[in-house]
């Protein structure tokens, strides 16, 4: 980008003109980030995800002790699950209806992981507490269902728990991070009573440098979510693998270049 070119932006929100900004240099999300020499291609392919793991975290206040329940075990589930560990989270669970990515997920240092079959959220929520021993403190919805997000309305923790000399936890979180199709009907009821704070993400805010850190100092190994790698030139094929269940793909790398 030329240092001296003024570029205009419209804040549609505020009702205001075009506003012209002169912009120095930008780098990723506005920052002049550089990909360490140690770390692969690959693994910067995956910082973008990587952050958005880091912007759920943070929204759900993920700190030391937190347990968490996971709805999806795709790519971004298993990076909020690797990303809330670092964080200090003691018990996360994954559910998801494949079982190669609850085995990955599990792999990859989930404590617990749950298929889903069935269609009762109660039943699939006594489920969870069974297996954690605990209704969790934060559910992150990462599958785009609206079944996963009644599941985690049940799930989520609601008795003020009193600790000594300090002040008690008000209720719990739930992330909403998938998108599911259309609008998703919100069980107010349960969510008032139970003193539920319901946070939808978009994306990312101020995450790459954390996420990039992650990478570059090992807290967070990605390396294992790339299931498939094409060429520059099968990028048809590439997308047709991403696209396919059968092909059971994690991550798809097209390399670009051939060193």
């Amino acid at each position: 980008m030329n240092p001296s070119k003024s570029v205009p932006l419209r804040l549609y929100k505020y009702g205001s003109s075009d506003v012209l900004l002169s912009i120095g240099s930008v780098g990723i999300c506005g920052s002049d980030l550089k990909l360490p020499d140690h770390v692969s291609l690959d693994e910067g392919a995956l910082v973008e995800p990587l952050a958005v793991a880091v912007y759920s975290c943070r929204r759900g206040n993920v700190a030391l002790g937190t347990s968490m329940l996971i709805c999806g075990a795709g790519p971004v589930g298993i990076l909020v699950m690797l990303v809330a560990k670092e964080m200090g989270a003691t018990s996360v669970i994954l559910t998801d209806i494949d079982d190669c990515r609850l085995s990955l997920a599990k792999e990859m240092g989930a404590d617990h992981v749950i298929k889903v079959q069935t269609k009762d959220p109660e039943v699939l929520a006594k489920e969870v507490i069974s297996r954690g021993g605990c209704q969790p403190d934060v559910t992150v919805e990462c599958s785009g269902t609206d079944f996963s997000f009644v599941v985690g309305m049940h799930n989520i923790i609601f008795l003020l728990i009193p600790v000594i000399n300090k002040a008690t936890f008000p209720g719990g979180s739930i992330v909403m991070v998938g998108r599911g199709s259309g609008d998703l009907p919100l069980p107010m009821n349960i969510a008032m009573t139970k003193e539920v704070d319901i946070k939808g993400i978009f994306r990312y805010a101020n995450c790459y440098p954390a996420a990039l850190e992650f990478v570059a100092s090992g807290a967070v190994d990605v390396k294992k979510l790339v299931s498939h790698r094409f060429s520059l030139e099968d990028t048809v094929q590439a997308f047709l693998t991403a696209s396919s269940r059968d092909a059971k793909a994690v991550k798809v790398i097209i390399t670009c270049r051939s060193d």
